[in-house]
């Protein structure tokens, strides 16, 4: 599957309207991640949502880019988000 840069501009659009963004669930390749790259450069909220345990344990792939950014080393998280190393200084 392709990306779509409408999507990915959606998502900016919608992050630059809001306060914060919840990551709920995503995986390493989700589209959520777009949200919560736009809202970090905006300087705003991204609250991750710890996963079940079950899905833990299964190491479902949907859940890896929560599990990335809650237990993943700084280095790791910002690469997860970025994928290309930014200037920014994030306290995460």
């Amino acid at each position: 599957m392709l990306a779509n840069p409408i999507l990915f501009e959606r998502d900016r659009i919608q992050a630059a309207l809001a306060k914060a963004v919840l990551l709920v669930q995503s995986g390493l390749n989700g589209g959520s991640l777009h949200a919560s790259r736009s809202i970090i450069n905006y300087g705003r909220y991204l609250v991750v949502v710890g996963q079940s345990k079950t899905d833990v344990a299964n190491q479902e792939p949907n859940i890896m880019a929560n599990e990335l950014l809650i237990n993943g080393e700084k280095s790791q998280r910002l690469k997860g988000l970025f994928m290309v190393s930014t200037a920014l200084s994030l306290n995460i």
